[in-house]
């Protein structure tokens, strides 16, 4: 089950997309030290911009790196 500030994250990355206040950045992950592309709102106060990192991007084939949800529950791991 999707927690409810997953769910809020996704509705306020939603809404940044709709407001073109959205970019993908490079970022230094801390826990491994490394570099990954980011998803992040913007925000411009008038005088500084502010990215908020909502997303990693997947490196390499998302396909085979993750299984989808099957309808009953669970999910469908095949392959």
């Amino acid at each position: 089950m999707i927690n409810e500030s997953h769910i809020t994250n996704f509705n306020t990355l939603c809404d940044a997309i709709n407001n073109g206040e959205v970019c993908l950045m490079e970022g230094k992950r801390k826990s491994d030290g490394e570099i990954v592309n980011l998803i992040c709102a913007v925000h411009f106060d008038g005088e500084e911009y502010a990215m908020t990192p909502f997303a990693e991007m997947v490196s390499g084939n998302p396909f085979e790196d993750y299984y989808p949800p099957a309808p009953d529950g669970g999910f469908f791991e095949v392959g």
